[in-house]
C-alpha cells in the first residue's frame, strides 16, 4: 500500500539497525545510519501499515489499494481535513486549555517562553469567562 506525504516529517530510517549500532559502539566505531531521517512532502512510502499516515492527516493515498482502504472505512474528505487540522494543532503543541482560542483563530502557537502568539507576535487571550455562553 502506497501513500504520499503531504508535509515534511521525520520518520524512522529503514536502514537503521539497533543491533549493528550496538556492535559498532562496543567496538568503538561510529554507526553510519541515523535512527531517524527527514523526508519531504511528495515522498511516497510503501508499507502494509502506511494507511495509518492517512488517518493521521500527514499523507494521502498514492495507489488503488490505499484508496480502496480509505473508501472502505468511510474516511471521506471532511474527515481527512479534520485529521490534517488536528495534526497541525498537535504539531504546534497547542495545549487543551487553548484549543478554543486556536479554533477561533485568536492564536496559532507559542513563543519560546510558552506565551501565545498569532503570526509570530505576542497576543493576550481573553479569559474563559469572557466568552458568551450559547
Amino acid at each position: 500500500m502506497k501513500v504520499r506525504l503531504i508535509r515534511d516529517m521525520r520518520i524512522r530510517n529503514s536502514h537503521y539497525d539497533p543491533l549493528k549500532e550496538k556492535r559498532c559502539k562496543q567496538q568503538g566505531l561510529p554507526y553510519p545510519e541515523p535512527k531517524y531521517v527527514w523526508v519531504h512532502a511528495g515522498h511516497e512510502l510503501d508499507h502494509e501499515k502506511s494507511w495509518k499516515l492517512i488517518y493521521m492527516g500527514v499523507a494521502e493515498p498514492a495507489d488503488a489499494e490505499a484508496e480502496a482502504h480509505v473508501e472502505a472505512n468511510g474516511f471521506d474528505q471532511s474527515k481527512f481535513s479534520k485529521a490534517i487540522w488536528h495534526y497541525t494543532r498537535a504539531e504546534k503543541g497547542i495545549v487543551p486549555e487553548d484549543f478554543e482560542h486556536y479554533k477561533a483563530g485568536l492564536m496559532d502557537g507559542y513563543d519560546a517562553e510558552g506565551n501565545p502568539t498569532l503570526n509570530g507576535k505576542p497576543v493576550t487571550l481573553p479569559e474563559d469567562d469572557d466568552y458568551e455562553e450559547f
